[in-house]
């Protein structure tokens, strides 16, 4: 019986053992990882907002300048878009927490944050530019910008709200068409409830 020198006759072969997945795709963990990071930021930034616009009308009026303060009405209406919006953020995350465990679920939530977002966005673009256009004016009457301003102003907030609106809807254009797809809705059908 021949031996190579480098055999040892008291070793047995090494075979793996248990199921091994060499098809198991990549897409899940990078694109999940992404989710939780946008969603937790989100989530930071809408609670913060919240409290900011909370206790906007309790702050002293010499701390911040009147054309960064919103009063009345406007107010109002952005502090109940900001309460609104908050649970985007955590639809957001979680969409990103059930693709990164692989749940059958994510698609759904996927699609939750596509709408709720699409949903939410004319809201906060009109918020938007309806505050720009207070604060031009504060800083009109408050001698803080030049003359004419407040024009330029009315056509920049518009262009800002389109490039802005624009931004917003990529990325939930782009999960979309991702989770859309049929091999990726066949895929997600094939992971596991837990």
């Amino acid at each position: 019986m021949d031996q190579h020198p480098h055999e040892s006759p008291s070793t047995p072969p090494v075979r793996p053992t248990g199921q091994i997945d060499a098809t198991r795709s990549n897409w899940p963990t990078w694109l999940g990882v992404l989710l939780c990071v946008f969603g937790g930021i989100g989530l930071l930034q809408r609670f913060f907002g919240v409290v900011f616009v909370a206790v906007m009308p309790l702050i002293p009026p010499n701390v911040l300048p009147p054309e960064m303060t919103v009063t009345g009405t406007l107010w109002g209406y952005g502090l109940v878009l900001s309460i609104v919006s908050l649970p985007l953020s955590a639809v957001h995350l979680t969409a990103g927490i059930q693709t990164l465990r692989r749940r059958p679920t994510a698609r759904f939530w996927v699609v939750a944050f596509v709408i709720y977002a699409v949903v939410i966005l004319p809201p906060g673009a009109i918020y938007q530019y309806i505050a720009m256009q207070h604060q031009m004016q504060q800083a009109a009457q408050q001698g803080n910008s030049p003359q004419g301003m407040a024009a330029l102003g009315a056509g920049f907030g518009l262009v800002v709200g389109v490039l802005g609106a624009m931004v917003a809807l990529a990325w939930p254009a782009f999960l979309l068409i991702w989770y859309s797809r049929a091999s990726i809705r066949e895929e997600i059908r094939s992971w596991k409830y837990a």
